[in-house]
């Protein structure tokens, strides 16, 4: 929506809101209060486009929908508290996720079209970054971060989640390679 037509809703819906309070004969209060268990913004062709509303559990969440009905985008505050921004596609799958996890640290979770996390995105325990990649059945497989230090790593799985290889900068600055079996002992290194 353009900046003139979000500004023409926003004075349509001050409006209807100081309609509202006049009529129940609230005038010029700042302490006026509409309370409702849900809202629902509709289009000129009285569609739903957003619901703003009380969750099951209690918490709070926001729709936006599209023309034909669908949710796109949802805003919610989980159980626990947390905030969760949802995307979702034509067919209102999930197809990514941002929010923090149950220890506070940011994540970004992107799902296939089968709903399966396929990529995470997050700060890890100890502040540096990690991206992880997921095979289709939300196996890890290969893992990209940055160690304490600020060298990067990249580990590399096997189907079990065993790392089979890793590559990162050693403290000196040299590149170094190891090469693990399935149950985790050395093949190769180097240096």
């Amino acid at each position: 929506m353009d900046r003139r037509k979000w500004a023409v809703v926003t004075a349509a819906l001050c409006v209807a809101v100081a309609a509202v309070a006049y009529a129940a004969g609230v005038k010029n209060t700042a302490a006026a209060v509409l309370r409702a268990q849900r809202f629902e913004l509709v289009d000129s062709q009285g569609k739903v486009r957003a619901i703003l509303g009380a969750l099951p559990d209690g918490g709070p969440g926001l729709a936006l929908l599209d023309g034909g009905g669908k949710t796109r985008a949802g805003l919610v505050l989980l159980a626990d508290g947390r905030p969760m921004l949802a995307l979702f596609d034509s067919g209102e799958k999930p197809r990514a996720h941002l929010g923090l996890l149950p220890d506070g640290r940011p994540g970004l979770m992107l799902f296939d079209s089968a709903e399966k996390a396929r990529a995470v995105l997050c700060a890890l325990p100890d502040g540096s970054p990690g991206l992880s990649l997921l095979d289709s059945e939300g196996e890890l497989r290969a893992h990209l971060g940055v160690l304490p230090d600020g060298a990067p790593e990249l580990a590399l799985y096997d189907s079990g989640e065993k790392v089979r290889a890793g590559l990162a900068l050693l403290a000196d600055g040299r590149p170094g390679l190891a090469l693990y079996d399935r149950e985790g002992k050395v093949l190769w290194k180097a240096p």
